[in-house]
């Protein structure tokens, strides 16, 4: 049975369980007429779940409106339904902040440019995909029209939340890939859509260098030197990708990384047809 703890408006509560453990309900009209020590009524609950900053949370939900709050809960409980898997329930903070403020600029003639939507699109496409969706959703209900690039930033959210992310290292990583994937299609006059299977590999191991940078964690390669000699060509690659990053975002790949990083190059360098 659910408890009442208090009541933070007419669809919001904060309870607690058998187990005397907090969560947030959401429901509509759970709040209604209702006070600290009531019963809450299980059938209306939508969402259910704990949050370790209540405090700012309870500020969030005070400053935001109710519709705002509604549609917020909304989209995370068809993100819950369309990837049928675990999440961050910090998203339940993130995305109505990040709401609020989006409908605050849209009612001010405040436009906020997000020129990094298409490679979001390119990198994410399911999370994207539903972000558009969730963008659809924000403007029927609230009935105005932010723009396709606000799928772009609620994308970041969804992305984060998936994979149990800060939003900042989702960020970073993000700009980090774009420049990285900007930069062999240059040097190597490619699409590498055409070359998704080792896109994704590289994807991947970028975004965990990232990861490991940040963490201070460093990896061995004990055949550096052999890739280094074997794969000239993507080891060059490999360093002048290092030395942008590295200017750009002060991130230091050593050479373990820089020849695994090689080794995923020269797998695209093979895959190029010869002219």
């Amino acid at each position: 049975m659910l408890k009442i703890e208090k009541v933070l408006n007419h669809n919001v509560v904060l309870c607690q369980d058998d187990k005397q453990r907090n969560l947030i309900a959401f429901g509509t009209g759970l709040g209604f007429q209702k006070k600290a020590g009531d019963s809450l009524d299980e059938t209306k609950i939508v969402n259910l779940y704990g949050l370790k900053n209540l405090a700012r949370y309870e500020k969030l939900i005070s400053e935001t409106d109710n519709q705002i709050v509604s549609i917020s809960e909304e989209i995370i409980r068809e993100l819950k339904e369309c990837f049928s898997q675990d999440f961050d329930q910090n998203i339940h903070v993130s995305l109505l902040d990040h709401l609020r403020f989006s409908v605050k600029r849209y009612h001010e003639n405040i436009v906020v440019q997000n020129v990094f939507v298409d490679e979001t699109a390119y990198f994410y496409p399911k999370e994207f995909a539903f972000a558009k969706k969730a963008l659809r959703m924000v403007n029927e209900s609230l009935k105005i029209n932010l723009p396709l690039a606000e799928a772009g930033f609620l994308c970041m959210h969804i992305h984060a939340a998936l994979h149990h992310e800060d939003l900042s290292f989702t960020n970073l990583s993000f700009q980090v890939m774009s420049d990285v994937l900007s930069l062999i299609e240059k040097n190597l006059g490619v699409d590498l859509r055409q070359y998704e299977d080792a896109r994704q590999r590289l994807m991947t191991h970028i975004r965990f260098a990232v990861r490991r940078f940040l963490d201070h964690s460093e990896i061995q390669n004990d055949l550096k030197e052999v890739i280094q000699e074997r794969y000239a060509k993507a080891f060059a690659l490999a360093k002048k990708i290092s030395e942008v990053i590295e200017e750009k975002y002060g991130l230091l790949l050593n050479e373990a990384e820089m020849a695994y990083l090689s080794v995923h190059l020269e797998n695209i360098i093979r895959s190029i047809p010869l002219v």
